[in-house]
């Protein structure tokens, strides 16, 4: 094995898989008149017990604060989130998924069950816990850089 190689085609694949995924739901979310980027916003605003603040939701995507503030005012203007004034901390905002955001993902289950089932279910469960460490550590790395 020429490690070089291998870590350059592994490199590779990650550009190319993230292009792809990119593009697939670009396509899914067009009718939706959603990016990406803004659809793993709102899925981000699910994982918090609390409505997060814009630099808390960054950290969570590895992006910067001011990318979430501009996805979240596109997102606010199009009635998916309110963003409000963090009563902890006055200078922060909080993104809150509205009713619309809601109502959406709930229509949206089976279409998106069917679509993880379509990229996975070629992987055993042991499979798929280790491309997610694998990429997790990658993640986390990268983090250090």
């Amino acid at each position: 094995m020429n490690r070089e190689f291998e870590e350059k085609e592994l490199l590779r694949y990650i550009f190319m898989l993230s292009n792809k995924l990119q593009t697939f739901l670009d396509n899914q979310l067009n009718d939706d008149q959603l990016t990406t980027k803004q659809f793993m916003l709102l899925i981000s605003l699910s994982t918090f017990s609390n409505p997060p603040t814009f630099s808390e939701v960054a950290k969570l995507m590895g992006t910067s604060r001011q990318n979430v503030k501009q996805l979240a005012l596109k997102l606010e203007k199009n009635g998916w989130v309110t963003i409000e004034k963090d009563m902890n901390d006055l200078r922060n905002r909080n993104i809150i998924a509205t009713m619309k955001s809601a109502k959406y993902f709930i229509d949206r289950t089976d279409v998106d069950k069917k679509n993880m089932n379509t990229l996975f279910d070629t992987f055993n469960d042991e499979k798929l816990k280790i491309i997610k460490e694998a990429l997790l550590t990658i993640i986390l790395k990268m983090q250090m850089l």
